[in-house]
């Protein structure tokens, strides 16, 4: 049984190793990236990214759970559930079923085609 330890550490550790000794290689070359600024533009907006998701974390998700916390109402448990479900879903399975909602054939355009009468080109 020790030798499945073994096998499953060397299995975990052999990729970070070589991730690792990437630099100190000769293969790895960072000069075009820097010199064309694709690396620059591509950090800037992994920034950009990462301060937008953590400004909505902290002004939606932080105001919900206190408030989910502090107060006694109908339906509190259920919020509970639901404020934890984006942890539970791959980002990837959100984006295909709100694409999936929102798209042409999807609930939300079907529904507002059917109420205002428009058709496919008459909204944006």
């Amino acid at each position: 049984m020790r030798w499945l330890w073994v096998v499953l550490l060397a299995a975990l550790l052999v990729p970070l190793a070589v991730l690792a000794s990437l630099p100190f290689t000769a293969e790895l070359r960072f000069e075009p990236l820097v010199a064309n600024r694709l690396l620059w533009r591509d950090l800037g907006t992994t920034l950009q990214l990462a301060t937008g998701a953590a400004l909505l974390a902290v002004g939606f998700a932080a105001p919900a759970a206190w408030w989910q916390a502090r107060y006694d109402f109908f339906g509190r448990r259920l919020l509970s559930w639901l404020l934890i479900l984006p942890l539970a879903i791959p980002a990837y399975v959100l984006a295909y079923a709100y694409t999936h909602i929102l798209d042409h054939p999807g609930i939300v355009q079907t529904v507002l085609r059917d109420v205002t009468g428009w058709g496919p080109r008459d909204y944006w």
